[in-house]
């Protein structure tokens, strides 16, 4: 299937992945490349698996945040937002997939509200960093609105 111009502008190259691992060499763990002979067999194909599980936050995602929080100092020539952020945030904080649903469970438990993930981040760094948070007043905005029941990563 042909590509248009955007999509192939937006593909990255072997210089990107290269810049990319010098960038974050020293955040990340180096995980390791897997295969099963027997998986491979049932599958008639030889399956690797790249074990982004062993990441800090469980998820290939910490590789791609760690580069973009590497590049902001690039990025807030391009971005005037970036500059307020290099300027003013003191700490980034990173969450796990499974921080993220007990986070939503735990406000469901508690509340009776169903919430976004993308909602249940600050729950779920409260309750992966309370050292961070001990004593603090926190506020924290949450929305549902498009939380679809038939995918809750947790029973209610």
């Amino acid at each position: 299937m042909p590509m248009d111009n955007k999509s192939a502008e937006q593909i990255a190259t072997i210089a990107d992945i290269r810049t990319a691992l010098e960038r974050i060499a020293g955040n990340i763990r180096v995980t390791p490349v897997i295969s099963e002979p027997l998986v491979n067999e049932l599958l008639g194909c030889e399956l690797w698996l790249k074990c982004e599980n062993l990441q800090r936050t469980g998820a290939f995602k910490f590789r791609g945040a760690s580069n973009a929080i590497a590049r902001l100092t690039e990025l807030s020539e391009q971005c005037a937002d970036l500059d307020i952020i290099q300027n003013k945030v003191d700490k980034v904080l990173t969450v796990s997939e499974p921080g993220i649903r007990d986070a939503m469970a735990l406000i469901w438990r508690h509340f009776r509200m169903l919430i976004e993930p993308s909602s249940a981040t600050v729950i779920a760094a409260i309750c992966e960093y309370p050292e961070v948070f001990a004593g603090q007043k926190v506020g924290a905005i949450i929305s549902g609105g498009n939380v679809d029941l038939e995918q809750l990563p947790f029973k209610p």
